[in-house]
C-alpha cells in the first residue's frame, strides 16, 4: 500500500502520482530487483523525479497503468484528482518496439490493483495547537470553578458571621417582671402628682 498524490491522468490513460521519497526509493529498488530477474534493462522506469520549484527540493513520480477495465470508467479517477489516495499495484511486464526503430524493447509497468481516498494526516504544529487550546480552555473551566466554590465560600462564612449578630439583636428586648412594672407605675403616679399640685397652685395665684 503506497500513500500518493494523484495529480494528473495522462492521455493515454495512465495515472500521474507524486509520492515521498522514500516510497520512490522503495518503488525504485523492487523495479530494478524485478527487471534483473527478468533480464529487462532499468533504463525505463516507472518513475522519475526533478527539482521542485520555489526551493520544494527533489519531486518524486509514479505512473500507474490501468487495465481495460479501469480504463472504461475513467469518472472515479477524475473524482480523486489531486487528493491523498493508497493505491496497490502489481508488476506488469511489457515489451514494445519504438518507433522508428526494429529492436524491441522490454519494461515492467506497475498496474492499479486498488485505489481508495485517504485524509491527510494533520501536521504536528496543528495537532500541538489543538493540545494548547484545549489545555487553554480546562484551565478556565477551572478557574472558573474554583471561583464559584471560593464565592459559595465567602458567601457560607458571611451568613455564618451574621447569624450570631441576628441572634443578639432578637435576645435584646427583656421581658419586664411584675415588681419592675409596679415600680415604674409608681414612679409615674408621683410625676402626675407633682403636675397636678403645681397646676393647682397656679391657678390659686391667679
Amino acid at each position: 500500500m503506497t500513500i500518493a498524490t494523484l495529480v494528473k491522468i495522462t492521455p493515454n490513460k495512465k495515472l500521474m502520482m507524486k509520492i515521498s521519497e522514500s516510497a520512490y526509493d522503495s518503488i525504485v529498488a523492487r523495479l530494478i530487483a524485478e527487471c534483473k530477474k527478468k533480464g529487462f534493462p532499468t533504463t525505463r522506469l516507472a518513475v522519475f523525479s526533478f527539482d521542485g520549484d520555489e526551493g520544494e527540493g527533489e519531486v518524486h513520480f509514479v505512473m500507474i497503468s490501468l487495465d481495460k477495465y479501469d480504463k472504461q470508467c475513467m469518472r472515479k479517477f477524475e473524482q480523486l484528482l489531486k487528493k491523498d489516495v493508497a493505491v496497490q499495484y502489481r508488476f506488469k511486464p511489457y515489451d514494445f518496439i519504438p518507433e522508428g526503430e526494429t529492436e524491441q524493447r522490454c519494461g515492467i509497468n506497475l498496474e492499479l490493483v486498488s485505489i481508495r481516498q485517504v485524509k491527510a494526516k494533520p501536521s504536528p504544529f496543528v495537532q500541538l495547537m489543538d493540545e494548547a487550546v484545549a489545555a487553554r480552555e480546562a484551565k478556565k473551566e477551572r478557574e472558573t470553578a474554583e471561583k464559584s466554590v471560593f464565592l459559595q465560600q465567602l458567601l457560607e462564612g458571611q451568613k455564618n458571621e451574621a447569624a450570631p449578630r441576628l441572634i443578639r439583636r432578637r435576645r435584646t428586648p427583656v421581658t419586664a417582671t411584675e415588681e419592675e412594672l409596679s415600680d415604674v407605675a409608681a414612679e409615674v403616679k408621683k410625676l402626675e402628682d407633682l403636675i397636678a399640685a403645681n397646676e393647682r397652685a397656679i391657678g390659686a395665684d391667679e
